[in-house]
């Protein structure tokens, strides 16, 4: 089958372009979301977060809003921070950062950025907390932060690696999207057992416990957390920390 593109402005080309043709011969948009993990290390391919070597990935979808078979999509990066191989390959040359897109014919998708960073060869543990006090009238009962630093081999911050945190109460890990009674927070307090290491190095969550459920307990919660990485075992370091509730009057 042909594929013919749909008109659409440069200014909301792709993942913008949600004025999609009727005509299901049409290409009415990309998006370009395959980016296998935040972060490309100097001198390596681009990784999933399994240690996997991964491809740049596009979708691209029809007017009528189907997604097209093996589309002809290239990628393309503006900086020399990387290069591309034939096989929509990234690998780092030297660290800042990578600004990539997708085309297919002349369709032009958001620009993407990763991080290109030096080898990560460490893990330190920055802070975690072993107690936390719990209000039945504060609603904003967070405990401090489990933070971790992830360095190169001059002892620099590494940015752009993920770090994942597991919640167990009572025996029980906390399902992912379980927030009734105990969950993982950002510093929004917005639910998120996923962080992404700064430009420091240090990727960090807290623990909210919800009241009144857990108002005046003395139970305890297990808080484990690594760098997920998995083409980097030395730096997948689990640290695991007991943090136990102290009921705090009025």
């Amino acid at each position: 089958m042909t594929w013919r593109l749909a008109g659409c402005s440069a200014a909301i080309l792709c993942v913008a372009c949600v004025e999609l043709g009727t005509d299901p011969n049409e290409i009415g948009a990309i998006s370009f979301s395959g980016i296998a993990y935040p972060a490309v290390v100097i001198g390596d391919t681009l990784r999933n977060e399994q240690g996997v070597v991964t491809p740049l990935r596009a979708t691209v979808l029809s007017g009528a809003g189907d997604t097209v078979a093996n589309p002809e999509v290239q990628f393309f990066v503006r900086d020399t921070t990387v290069t591309l191989t034939s096989g929509a390959l990234v690998v780092g040359r030297r660290a800042g950062v990578a600004r990539l897109f997708a085309t297919v014919g002349n369709l032009q998708s958001v620009t993407r950025e990763i991080d290109v960073v030096a080898r990560p060869e460490s893990v330190a543990l920055v802070r975690a907390p072993d107690t936390m006090t719990v209000s039945s009238v504060d609603t904003t009962n967070n405990s401090g932060d489990f933070r971790l630093r992830l360095l190169d081999s001059a002892g620099q911050g590494v940015k752009g690696f993920l770090v994942r945190y597991v919640l167990e109460f009572r025996g029980q890990v906390v399902a992912p999207g379980d927030t009734t009674q105990i969950l993982i927070v950002d510093d929004g307090g917005r639910p998120s057992a996923l962080d992404t290491t700064d430009s420091n190095g240090e990727g960090a969550r807290r623990v909210h416990v919800r009241v009144p459920q857990l108002s005046g307990t003395t139970d305890s919660a297990v808080v484990r957390f690594r760098v997920s990485a998995g083409a980097y075992p030395k730096v997948q370091t689990e640290f695991r920390r007991v943090l136990r509730f102290s009921p705090r009057a009025g």
